[in-house]
């Protein structure tokens, strides 16, 4: 049986094997972007949470943009160096003396 409450408020789907359910889930409900204005939909939820890490860096580079704005104050000479490429650089190479650094493809 679909638990989709769509699927129960109109009368409740039953199917003969898991399968079928499955293939029911994936083409009647597919995984949605939950952010607002997106509504974007996927075909599995590998690809939803990819998607999600977009938003989640737009978020970061807006938060990155104000907190620039509010060091505007700060000599040019004393502020920190952040380049826009930088954000979502969350691996850092650990071989001694490497100062690279690499965006996660999870």
């Amino acid at each position: 049986m679909c638990a989709v409450e769509e699927c129960i408020n109109s009368g409740s789907q039953y199917f003969q094997t898991w399968t079928l359910l499955q293939a029911h889930i994936r083409s009647a409900h597919p995984p949605a972007c939950s952010h607002p204005n997106c509504g974007k939909k996927f075909s599995s939820q590998k690809n939803l949470k990819a998607h999600l890490k977009v938003h989640e860096d737009e978020a970061t580079q807006e938060n990155l943009e104000i907190a620039m704005q509010d060091v505007d104050s700060v000599d040019q000479d004393e502020r920190p160096s952040v380049k826009t490429s930088e954000v979502g650089r969350d691996w850092k190479c650990e071989w001694e003396g490497c100062m690279k650094n690499f965006k996660s493809v999870n």
